[in-house]
């Protein structure tokens, strides 16, 4: 009599399905799709632009020959399953012993791989510097901070008589996404006026305003399609504005004006004898060190201008009271520069239109990693689960190779 078949419950299915060898299938399947588009963007947008959209957020919309829409899912999702399937099926699911153990070690170190990764994702920081190659008497040659690639800031910034300045930060996140009808108020006790900031514009330029009143901003701030890959690539992004107005505490007396984050307006004013500036840029950050450049290279292909190398020779300096000390590095594109947390690589130049002879300056990315170290550690667990499998396989097969041959040689003095 057949013994009947247990029903496995909802959950078990589901636990079942998320551990499965199809699920992982498709998903493997749909990532190689994300990466062979990902790789046709590039022509068309930034390396930085393409990671944020296809690799860091769940959904997107790829579009073919910039016309037709391909729904995909994005990298955050794919690679979230894909742990959740390794941890289900891979660790979790599998059968536990001798014969498994080197599988299960692999399946650990690629999920310790995926953890580095959300760690990176969550807590690391990135942006971009430029050296200028170096000139007589110039500064722009000497480097100690990187910009976001498109976190802004806003800055309220007190001129005192004394020539310093005190500077009250708003952040990105204070004003990111605000339409022309939504306004954020922002205000501190040192201030002796709210700010108030609306209409954010991720892209933004300035037009000159003749119908501009006495003490009005003499430009119009007005939204742009976003800049070409060819303009970024020569170092002309997008630049982000806001509208801005204070509104003074004791008074009431309100003040207009308009922030915009290319080279142009800053919203001057003076109350009383106190003057003020406010302006948006860039978020930076300070590094533990400068880097100096020393030397710039960059090569094209013979009759165009596709760079067949640009590398750059510069000087680390760290910071007073680090244990660290100066030294010379060569950075290139396979070759960046660690120092403690932060890794410098090799990631452009400008400006790519010009004169011949003109002054150019080393592009570098700035990645500030807490896990930097985790794929390194990953890749020596994975290959000790290798070694471990392949090695019980092939110490099987040998004896089973010795057993053979005994096996043939006792036949043979049988007869």
């Amino acid at each position: 009599m057949p013994v009947p078949q247990k029903q496995e419950s909802l959950p078990e299915k589901i636990f079942a399905f998320f551990g499965s060898f199809g699920l992982a299938a498709v998903l493997l399947i749909l990532l190689l799709i994300l990466t062979y588009l990902s790789t046709l963007q590039q022509q068309y947008d930034t390396t930085y632009e393409v990671v944020q959209r296809y690799y860091k957020s769940p959904f997107l919309i790829h579009y073919v020959g910039g016309k037709y829409p391909i729904p995909l899912v994005g990298g955050y999702l794919l690679l979230g399953l894909l742990s959740l399937n390794l941890l289900v099926g891979g660790l979790w699911r599998m059968r536990k012993g001798a014969s498994t153990l080197g599988v299960f070690i692999v399946h650990l170190g690629i999920v310790i791989l995926f953890a580095g990764s959300f760690v990176e994702d969550r807590l690391s920081t990135e942006g971009a510097m430029q050296v200028w190659e170096p000139r007589p008497g110039d500064t722009l040659d000497v480097a100690s901070t990187f910009k976001s690639y498109e976190e802004w800031e806003v800055a309220v910034i007190r001129l005192d008589a004394d020539g310093s300045r005190t500077e009250f930060v708003i952040p990105y996140d204070e004003f990111e996404g605000l339409d022309a009808d939504e306004q954020a108020r922002c205000f501190a006790a040192e201030l002796p006026f709210d700010v108030v900031l609306s209409d954010y514009m991720e892209n933004a330029k300035l037009l000159e305003n003749p119908q501009a009143r006495t003490g009005e901003s003499p430009y119009l701030l007005v939204r742009q399609d976003a800049v070409s890959k060819e303009m970024k690539d020569a170092g002309r992004g997008n630049a982000a504005g806001l509208r801005a107005k204070l509104v003074e505490k004791t008074t009431g007396k309100v003040r207009h004006g308009n922030l915009w984050g290319g080279s142009g307006d800053t919203f001057r004013f003076t109350l009383g004898t106190q003057p003020w500036s406010i302006t948006i840029r860039k978020r930076s950050w300070d590094l533990p060190f400068t880097i100096r450049l020393r030397k710039f290279i960059h090569e094209v292909h013979p009759g165009t201008r596709m760079p067949r190398r640009y590398e750059s020779d510069v000087t680390m300096t760290p910071d007073p009271g680090s244990s660290s000390s100066e030294r010379d590095v060569h950075i290139s594109m396979n070759e960046p520069l660690r120092e403690g947390e932060y890794t410098l690589y090799q990631s452009g130049w400008g400006p790519q239109m010009g004169a011949a002879g003109r002054r150019m300056f080393s592009g570098l990315a700035v990645v500030r990693n807490p896990s930097d170290q985790v794929p390194l550690y990953a890749t020596i667990v994975i290959g000790m689960g290798l070694l471990i499998h392949f090695g019980r396989k092939l110490i099987l097969y040998l004896k089973a190779e010795a057993r053979k041959r005994a096996a043939a040689a006792a036949a043979g003095s049988a007869s």
